[in-house]
């Protein structure tokens, strides 16, 4: 499956959005999705599935 949300395109989005993935947990680069929330582009996530599809507890989501 390719991933949809990659960092480049997660960086287009308008400053202060949300990205919300009811979809595939592949359809959003996961990384990508955690580094551009850390660095407040974004001002959030809601995942309904990740990938992988099982995250450590030390995961930075």
């Amino acid at each position: 499956m390719q991933i949809l949300f990659d960092a480049n395109r997660i960086r287009k989005m308008k400053k202060g959005s949300i990205l919300l993935n009811v979809g595939r947990g592949t359809s959003v680069d996961t990384e990508a999705l955690c580094d551009t929330i850390e660095s407040e582009p974004l001002s959030g996530g809601g995942l309904d599935v990740v990938n992988p599809k099982q995250l450590l507890s030390n995961h930075r989501l």
